[in-house]
């Protein structure tokens, strides 16, 4: 087995809401991280939703390279947003900068990179080939 580096990005942050979002349904929620998520460049595997009573909503999508989730949050009047990408075929953590201003510029009218925290994570390990049918 080849030795290889894993490593992990993962950005959060607590989003104040611009005025339009505090209604968002999850489905109008998955619009919008749809679009940023190709805008970003990443890849799109599936996706959950959830509407809460009296108000709130949950968009999660699985990415290829993991995934990305924003729950909104109208009684804080803020958007909770966890965006957790592997460096898969590539280094990807321009490409989850790129998606945490995107939904910065689509939830927020602040668009203060402050907001954000970022880590990463490396580890050296054995590289396997595939499994067969996979």
């Amino acid at each position: 087995m080849k030795e290889a580096v894993l490593t992990s990005h993962h950005l959060s942050a607590i989003l104040p809401l611009k005025p339009e979002a505090f209604s968002f349904s999850a489905e109008t929620l998955l619009n919008l991280l749809n679009q940023a998520v190709v805008d970003a460049g990443l890849a799109r595997m599936a996706d959950a939703v959830a509407d809460f009573s009296p108000q709130g909503a949950s968009a999660v999508i699985v990415l290829k390279e993991s995934h990305v989730a924003v729950h909104i949050w109208p009684e804080h009047d803020a958007a909770t947003v966890d965006i957790h990408v592997c460096d898969y075929m590539a280094d990807n953590l321009a490409k989850a900068r790129a998606l945490a201003e995107l939904l910065s510029a689509a939830l927020s009218d602040k668009h203060d990179s402050d907001l954000w925290q970022e880590l990463t994570v490396s580890k050296k390990t054995r590289a396997r080939a595939p499994l067969a049918g996979k």
